[in-house]
């Protein structure tokens, strides 16, 4: 067993903090049968809506199309902090209506897969 040398669990406690002053993203890649997109889109477009008028702490909430599939998007929402995705966002009537509306046509989804990370700060995300 090699156990954890204090400059290593400094290194570990300096990330975390680290991560605490970084924006947290959630990227979420979805494939819909064709015959839900247009729909799809409507329903995103009023979610998004609210969510900018309404969520300060949401840096950037977007909807991208597959340049090769126009069936597959990526959502991508950044937060100031990771609990921001739970309230106000997920509790939001908005949210819980996008969120119902998706749960009763869950046959329009073919494929969604999706990870989360925190920001490293290496680079930019505008200009």
């Amino acid at each position: 067993q090699n156990p954890v040398s204090q400059r290593q669990r400094r290194n570990i406690y300096t990330s975390i903090s680290r991560m605490s002053n970084q924006a947290w993203a959630l990227h979420i890649q979805i494939e819909l049968k064709p015959s839900f997109v247009d729909k799809f889109l409507l329903k995103f477009s009023e979610l998004a809506r609210h969510v900018e008028a309404n969520e300060p702490e949401t840096l950037s909430y977007e909807l991208g199309r597959s340049d090769r599939d126009p069936n597959v998007f990526i959502i991508i929402e950044r937060y100031s902090k990771k609990e921001f995705l739970a309230d106000p966002h997920q509790r939001s009537d908005s949210f819980k209506k996008f969120k119902s509306w998706m749960d009763e046509n869950a046959e329009m989804v073919v494929r969604k897969d999706g990870f989360s990370f925190y920001e490293q700060n290496i680079g930019y995300m505008s200009r």
